[in-house]
C-alpha cells in the first residue's frame, strides 16, 4: 500500500490554511462586518428613487434616507461592536424610513424601504469578523500612516494608513481564487483540445500541433505585458492573457496519454462492444489520461500566482483598487528602508504559498507514479 509523502501532508495543510483565510476572509479581517455592504447599495437605490423629487411631501423621508446612507457610512468606516448605539439608531431610521414609504404609497420606494428594514433586523444574525479592520480602510490620521507592527496593527500599516494584514488576507484570496479560475479553464481547454488530437489524430492534429507551436514560441510574458499596456486592467482581460498559452501544457499531456492509451486492449474491447465514440472519448480515455494532469496543477497554481504578482508588481495586474500582494511590494520598493514590514509580510505569504504548492505537486507525482517505492507491511 502506498503512502503519501510526509512532505505533501506539511505542504497540505499549509495551503488549507491559506485557502481558508480566502474563503473566510470577509469573516477574519473586514471593516464592514456583517450586510453592511449590501445595506449600503440598498440604502442607495432608495436614494436614487427620492432625489430628484422636489415637493414638500417628500421632504422627511428623503431627510430619514441621508441620515440612514450617513449612518451606514459611519459603520463601515469605524465600527466598534462593543457599542449598540450605532444599531439602536439604525434600526429607528429604517422604520421611520419604512413608515414614510408607506405613508406616500409608490410602490417601487416601498419595496426598497421594506428591502432596507429586514436588513438592519437580519444584521444580528451576521457574525462579526475577527478583525474589524477592511482592507480598503484608510486613515485620516497621519500618525497611522506606515506605522509599524503593533497590537492594533500586527503587519503594520501600508502608504494609505491601510491594514497591511487585512490587505494581505484580502490579496492572498484574490491570488488564489484567480489562479483556480486560470487553471480549471486550461484544464478544460488543454484537456479536449489534447483529446481530439490523440484520438483522432490526422488534420486535426496537424492544425492545432501548429497552432501550439506558434503561441509557445512568443515570449509569454513580454506579450502578456504589451497586451494589458493598451487596455484598462481588469479580471476578465487578466483572465484571457494568462488562459491564452495556459492551456498547452495539459493539451500536450493529454494528447501523448491519448496516443498511448488508444490501442490499449480495453479500447478496442469497448470499440468491439459497441460503445459510441463519445463513450469511449469521455468514459475510457480522460479519466485514464488524467494523471499527468492532476500532478501538473499544483506547479501551474504556483506560477501563475507568481506571474499575477509580478504583473501587479509593475501595475499591469489586478485592478488597482483591488488589494493584492503585488501592490503591496511594489511599495515596499519605494519605502523599504523605512517600512521594511511591507516586503517581509507579503513576501513571506508568497514565498510559504508557492512553495506549498511546488512540494504538494512533487508529493502527488510521487505517490501516482508507478514506480514509486511500495511500502511493506
Amino acid at each position: 500500500m502506498r503512502k503519501f509523502p510526509w512532505v505533501g501532508w506539511i505542504s497540505g495543510l499549509i495551503i488549507f490554511g491559506f485557502l481558508f483565510s480566502g474563503v473566510f476572509a470577509p469573516w477574519i479581517a473586514n471593516n464592514a462586518p456583517g450586510n453592511v455592504n449590501e445595506l449600503r447599495e440598498a440604502a442607495g437605490k432608495v436614494l436614487r428613487l427620492i432625489s430628484s423629487e422636489t415637493e414638500s411631501e417628500w421632504v422627511n423621508i428623503q431627510k430619514e434616507a441621508r441620515q440612514l446612507r450617513l449612518l451606514i457610512l459611519s459603520l463601515s468606516v469605524n465600527y466598534d461592536d462593543k457599542n449598540l448605539e450605532p444599531e439602536e439608531k439604525l434600526l429607528g431610521i429604517s422604520i421611520r424610513l419604512l413608515e414614510e414609504a408607506k405613508r406616500l404609497g409608490r410602490s417601487e420606494l416601498l419595496e426598497e424601504a421594506e428591502n432596507v428594514h429586514n436588513m438592519v433586523l437580519k444584521r444580528k444574525d451576521h457574525l462579526l469578523p475577527l478583525f474589524s479592520v477592511g482592507p480598503d480602510m484608510p486613515s485620516p490620521d497621519q500618525k497611522v500612516i506606515l506605522e509599524a507592527p503593533n497590537q492594533t496593527h500586527l503587519f503594520g500599516t501600508d502608504q494609505a494608513g491601510r491594514d497591511v494584514l487585512s490587505r494581505l488576507i484580502h490579496g492572498i484570496r484574490n491570488a488564489i481564487f484567480f489562479s483556480l479560475a486560470v487553471v480549471i479553464i486550461c484544464v478544460l481547454l488543454g484537456v479536449l483540445f489534447g483529446g481530439l488530437m490523440g484520438f483522432y489524430g490526422g488534420w486535426i492534429d496537424l492544425v492545432l500541433s501548429r497552432v501550439m507551436e506558434v503561441i509557445g514560441n512568443f515570449p509569454i510574458f513580454l506579450l502578456q505585458l504589451t497586451f494589458l499596456a493598451y487596455v484598462e486592467p481588469s479580471y476578465g482581460i487578466l483572465l484571457f492573457v494568462m488562459c491564452f498559452s495556459g492551456w498547452i501544457p495539459y493539451c500536450r499531456f493529454v494528447r501523448a496519454e491519448f496516443f498511448k492509451l488508444r490501442s490499449q486492449e480495453f479500447v478496442q474491447a469497448a470499440e468491439v462492444l459497441g460503445a459510441s465514440t463519445p463513450r469511449i472519448f469521455f468514459k475510457h480515455l480522460i479519466p485514464n489520461s488524467l494523471t499527468p494532469v492532476i500532478t501538473y496543477i499544483p506547479f501551474d497554481l504556483s506560477s501563475t500566482i507568481i506571474a499575477l504578482g509580478a504583473l501587479s508588481f509593475i501595475g499591469f495586474g489586478e485592478p488597482i483598487d483591488v488589494p493584492s500582494v503585488g501592490e503591496l511590494l511594489r511599495q515596499a520598493q519605494r519605502v523599504f528602508q523605512t517600512a521594511w514590514w511591507l516586503a517581509l509580510f507579503p513576501g513571506l505569504a508568497l514565498f510559504f504559498l508557492t512553495l506549498s504548492l511546488a512540494l504538494f505537486g512533487s508529493a502527488m507525482r510521487d505517490f501516482l507514479d508507478p514506480r514509486f517505492k511500495v511500502s511493506k507491511n
